[in-house]
């Protein structure tokens, strides 16, 4: 496959959410009210992406058994500490509350999966193969491109820029993790309990 192929195929990853986003949003306005990934049309971007897997995969991430398993216990540790700090003092990170039981679910559970399968076992090993050996490169435009993904679900505001400082970190993270492990398994679980943690942490406290 050519690398002009690759960038399409890139390109589709990133676009055909917003693309499904805007359809569904037109077709069934009573079903979709919010965003994509809070109504059950969601799993129609996880079609595309399984579907995408199955056209390309120049190097495996989404089924590989992970390596350097210690490392990667390690990292899920940090990233948990690290989620409990940021639910403590953090009160205005974003949660979906609990009256929305589907949403929380597809935020905490559904949407890390996606998201990891599209950005570090579809993108990731794309721009391995296209860029080579450039490790930092890669890191750096890896989670670049996952934080700029998210003016899907949030415009670029004043009180919304340490929210995409954030989603830059994680994606340095979570490209840098998959890497190291050569498996998605653990960058799922960390984007799980980042997600799905602050979900349960502040319906507990502020919902319940």
């Amino acid at each position: 496959m050519s690398k002009i192929a690759y960038l399409i195929i890139i390109f589709i990853i990133l676009f055909s959410y917003k693309a499904l986003e805007k359809f569904f949003k037109k077709k069934f306005p009573m079903l979709i009210k919010y965003q994509l990934w809070d109504s059950v049309f969601y799993y129609f971007w996880g079609l595309i992406l399984l579907v995408v897997y199955l056209i390309v995969k120049p190097i495996d991430y989404i089924i590989k058994y992970p390596v350097n398993n210690e490392f990667g216990i390690r990292c899920i540790l940090y990233i948990a500490i690290s989620t409990v700090f940021v639910c403590i003092y953090n009160e205005n990170a974003y949660y979906p509350p609990i009256n929305g039981k589907l949403r929380c679910f597809h935020y905490g559970v559904v949407q890390p999966i996606f998201e990891e399968v599209a950005f570090r076992g579809l993108i990731l090993p794309i721009t391995v193969y296209l860029l080579g050996n450039h490790a930092n490169i890669i890191i750096l435009l890896n989670g670049v491109i996952f934080m700029l993904f998210h003016l899907n679900y949030w415009s670029i505001e004043k009180k919304t820029l340490l929210m995409f400082f954030g989603f830059l970190i994680f994606g340095l993270y979570f490209t840098y993790l998959t890497l190291v492990t050569q498996s998605i398994i653990y960058s799922i679980l960390c984007h799980i309990i980042v997600n799905g943690g602050n979900t349960l942490y502040r319906n507990w406290k502020y919902e319940m």
